[in-house]
């Protein structure tokens, strides 16, 4: 049939034939049903999954595999949020609490609060461990404590503010142990000797022990054991024993007692004062000298300031070398003469007796001004040469005993315009001749400093004296240069070979000559030394006595021979300034004889700096050498130039031998003779045969040129 028969349709889609609201193309409600006949329930009207809300906080629990409904399903809910379904105030957006829960949801425990870092406190003490890490945490953790300042853990005792014991642990945690002597401080014995024995109780490595309070050191001299060996003051052996102090009538005794400084003892006893000094066999003034020089029965030779004295002695007699006219010997004297010069006055001779007393007065011989004189005996007078003080010459003179003239010759090896002569010196020649020496300074094209000597004799021809060349040939008198190793400089020493302690001699032939004694000084600093004949010949190889560098140089050389057996030997004496600081001068001396150097007096001049020494001038007998020089010193008067004497054997031996002798004008050693006592020594010069001093001094009432002998010698 051709039409659907009725109650039926050709469509056959339908999937609930019972419900006419069921079809294809119904619209989908939610009721359960698949209305539009799709295959899926509810599914075109808005569905919603729902999940547990056990604890009804409206959040299901998403842990819970959720229920799809287009209505509310009872007991569930469409937010799946809820973390804890078990606690209603759990769920997203709660307010988080301290409660060890997530109460947000947010996947972290109490992440709201504020927290604070947690320590292991292992042994309880409410100080946690600083070398665990932190736990943070909102509220207090079992077993743990915000403090993390515990230095040890493991011990309940230590722990920050804790009392610190002497243990050997930090007890305090402040990084110290044992700090602050804790239990010590209390005085304690040692047990060991001297000053070791009184200790302290001390912490130490954990324990209380005594610990001394002095440790051992060197042994001081102080009566205690210091270097803690049951033994006090045992390095200072002479302590308590007997000692001394001075020497002479200074002389004291005691014993030795501790040094201020305890290094040391040194002697309790003190010396005694000093007395005047006297020739009595004691050493009056304590300087461990008995009965040293000193200038006694001084006379006035002149009132005029002589500064420079030279001394001749004679040694002819008449009938040995006998002078005088014609040979008579009529004017011998068996004594000498000084020869004394200085600034406007000309030179002078004062006659000596055989024991050096002035004899008379002095005679004028000149009125020149000479800057250098010396003398020695020829015939029987005297040559003197003076170095003219306003050109380049020597001038001689012969003069008798008495000091008289008898012939002179003026300008005597003259040097020529911007020359100079200096360092004269006059000794005996052979016969009844002297040898004049000097330095010679040529400028000009051909600069020369040299050393030349001349001989002079003195000749009566019947009627007149004169001063001629040896042999009769006459004047100007001839001078020959001494060939010398070095560049001479200002100072020489000269002397002759004879016996001048033989009051009697024979007069040696005249053709024969005798050997000359020279020392000169250098510029390179040294101190040079050779032999001459008297004519300039048969000169030595020359010997260097000393040399000198830096601030030390070499002075006023003086030679004196002397026979210490079948030898010609030389004594040497010459100064030594020093310009170093402090400034000072020596005077030393040199012998052929060994040994050959030697200081002449045992301490440095200091008072006038390099110049506190001055004018060595020697003098021989037949068993010593008599050595004068002047110092200046430190003298309550003011007056620090004056005299020193010292005699010297021909092996170099010093007498005294342990002491600077040295004469004081103000120390009381004169006496009461008025003429002690004069101001600054100037000129000097000394006859050991007589044991005189010549010498002049200014500064003072009186002054003029003085002769004394020495007391005690």
């Amino acid at each position: 049939a051709c039409l659907p028969p009725a109650g039926m349709t050709t469509n056959h889609t339908d999937c609930d034939d019972t419900r006419g609201a069921v079809h294809p193309g119904a619209v989908e409600i939610c009721n359960g049903l698949d209305d539009d006949c799709n295959g899926q329930v509810d599914d075109a009207v808005g569905t919603l999954t729902y999940y547990p809300d056990a604890d009804g906080d409206g959040f299901g629990d998403s842990a819970v595999a959720g229920q799809l409904s287009c209505q509310p399903v009872a007991g569930k809910v469409a937010n799946a949020g809820d973390c804890d379904d078990t606690r209603a105030a759990v769920h997203p957006g709660a307010i988080e609490l301290c409660n060890v829960l997530d109460d947000d949801c947010n996947g972290l425990v109490d992440d709201g609060p504020a927290t604070n870092d947690y320590y292991p406190d292992a042994d309880g003490d409410g100080y946690g461990s600083a070398s665990v890490a932190a736990q943070a945490s909102c509220g207090p953790v079992p077993g743990k404590v915000p403090s993390h300042s515990d230095c040890n853990d493991s011990a309940a005792a230590i722990h920050p503010g804790a009392a610190e014991v002497c243990d050997g642990y930090d007890d305090d945690c402040n990084s110290q142990v044992d700090e602050g002597n804790p239990g010590g401080g209390a005085a304690c014995a040692t047990g060991q000797a001297g000053v070791c024995a009184p200790g302290t109780t001390t912490c130490q490595g954990g324990a209380l022990g005594c610990l001394r309070n002095v440790g051992p050191s060197a042994e001081l001299c102080d009566g205690l054991d210091n270097d803690c060996n049951n033994q006090i003051d045992e390095t200072f052996a002479d302590l308590a024993t007997g000692c001394s102090a001075g020497q002479g009538v200074c002389f004291r005794t005691g014993v030795f007692v501790c040094r201020p400084d305890q290094t040391a003892t040194v002697c309790g006893a003190t010396e005694g004062p000093p007395t005047a000094l006297a020739c009595d066999g004691l050493d009056n003034n304590c300087d461990g000298v008995v009965d040293e020089p000193a200038l006694d029965g001084t006379a006035a030779v002149t009132t005029v300031v002589w500064t420079d004295l030279e001394v001749s002695p004679y040694y002819y007699s008449a009938t040995s070398c006998a002078g005088g006219v014609n040979g008579s010997g009529t004017d011998a004297l068996a004594g000498g003469a000084v020869a004394m010069a200085g600034g406007l006055s000309g030179i002078s001779v004062q006659r000596l007796d055989a024991t050096g007393a002035p004899v008379g007065s002095a005679t004028s011989v000149a009125g020149y001004t000479y800057t250098d004189v010396a003398i020695a005996q020829a015939e029987d007078g005297y040559v003197i040469a003076g170095i003219w003080a306003y050109a380049p010459e020597i001038d001689l003179y012969y003069v008798d005993s008495t000091g008289a003239a008898r012939g002179l010759l003026y300008s005597q090896f003259q040097a020529g315009t911007g020359n100079s002569i200096d360092s004269l010196r006059v000794v005996r020649g052979n016969g009844k001749r002297v040898v004049v020496l000097w330095r010679e300074v040529v400028t000009g094209p051909t600069p020369a400093t040299r050393l030349r000597l001349a001989r002079v004799e003195p000749a009566f021809d019947g009627t007149n004296w004169q001063l001629r060349n040896p042999g009769g040939v006459g004047a100007p008198i001839n001078s020959a240069a001494i060939p010398v190793a070095a560049t001479v400089k200002a100072g020489l020493g000269a002397d002759s070979t004879h016996v001048d302690w033989a009051l009697s001699q024979a007069c040696p032939s005249a053709a024969s000559l005798r050997t000359l004694g020279v020392a000169y000084l250098s510029s390179s600093a040294s101190l040079n030394r050779f032999t001459v004949k008297e004519d300039g010949s048969g000169k030595s190889v020359e010997t260097v006595v000393a040399t000198e560098s830096g601030t030390r140089t070499l002075t006023e050389p003086e030679i004196a021979y002397f026979r210490s057996g079948a030898a010609d030997d030389w004594f040497i004496a010459y100064v030594t300034p020093d310009t170093s600081s402090p400034a000072q001068a020596d005077l030393d001396y040199w012998l052929t004889t060994a040994p050959s150097w030697h200081y002449a007096y045992l301490q440095f001049g200091t008072q006038n700096g390099a110049d506190s020494i001055h004018r060595p001038r020697a003098s021989v007998t037949s068993t010593r050498i008599w050595l004068t020089a002047l110092r200046a010193v430190a003298d309550p008067s003011g007056f620090d130039g004056q005299v020193m004497t010292r005699t010297i054997d021909f092996f170099g031996d010093k007498d005294p031998a342990v002491s600077t002798v040295e004469q004081s004008a103000t120390q009381g050693a004169c006496g009461a003779d008025p003429w002690c006592r004069p101001g600054n020594k100037d000129g000097l010069t000394c006859w050991a045969a007589t044991g005189k001093l010549f010498y002049s001094a200014s500064g003072a009432t009186p002054s003029g040129t003085f002769v004394s002998g020495l007391s005690c010698q």
